[in-house]
């Protein structure tokens, strides 16, 4: 029964995670674009009813995964890492995480670690104490959730600046910013890009947290072991 608890939870926070980015892009171009009407469907904000809500939910997600899967372009993952370790970066001692890994396992810990021997004894961290592999799970989510909307407002600012240009030169007005002025659309590019950051900041928050957790985890139920261990044979 728990299985089926936690696979429905896992499901509800992918739904969210994804469809929240994709309906944030979804809007975003929806008004864009003067609210327009796309063969003979309607599309309405805020849904008015349930098939409203079910309409745009599977729409988000659909947009979600195009946008979460622009972190698969390396372009766009090369400038999200860039500004984490320029401006997010957190000293941290790895051989301090490892440790009680090592000492579980019976191997002596050395000086540093890559990323990939880091997510190595992350996985042996997560076999020690696998109960809070859904905590994890959800601080997943919520990084991705957080990413997703920062690329999201990223895009829409990015298609603001190009019908704005595009305008310019085509001798057909195209979308919201042909009708504003200029101050009105510099103002809508400073809104849509000014919380990007922010959001940049939540991914990295909870993605260290999804990351880092298990060792913390791991360490405490080793460290509890072996004072257990040691009374037992005092």
């Amino acid at each position: 029964m728990s299985d089926i608890a936690n696979s429905i939870d896992r499901f509800f926070l992918d739904l969210i995670g994804t469809a929240i980015p994709g309906s944030v892009l979804l809007l975003g171009l929806w008004i864009t674009f003067g609210q327009p009407q796309i063969s003979g469907i309607i599309l309405v904000f805020p849904p008015k009813s349930i098939s409203d809500w079910i309409f745009w939910v599977i729409v988000g997600y659909i947009f979600g995964h195009a946008v979460l899967n622009l972190l698969e372009v390396k372009k766009v993952k090369s400038i999200v890492e860039r500004i984490r370790n320029k401006y997010l970066k957190q000293e941290r001692n790895n051989k301090r995480l490892i440790v009680p890994i090592k000492n579980w396992l019976g191997v002596v810990a050395e000086s540093d670690y890559s990323k990939a021997e880091l997510r190595y004894y992350r996985n042996i961290a997560m076999t020690i104490a696998p109960d809070n592999s859904e905590l994890i799970y959800r601080f997943k989510a919520i990084s991705k959730m957080n990413i997703g909307v920062a690329l999201a407002l990223s895009m829409l600012g990015v298609i603001w600046i190009l019908l704005i240009v595009l305008n310019i030169f085509a001798p057909i007005s195209i979308g919201l910013p042909a009708m504003n002025t200029f101050w009105q659309n510099v103002l809508t590019i400073v809104l849509l890009l000014l919380p990007v950051p922010l959001f940049i900041i939540g991914y990295d928050k909870f993605d260290n947290l999804s990351f880092y957790t298990p060792f913390h985890v791991a360490a405490a139920k080793v460290r509890s072991s072996e004072i257990v261990k040691n009374s037992e044979e005092s």
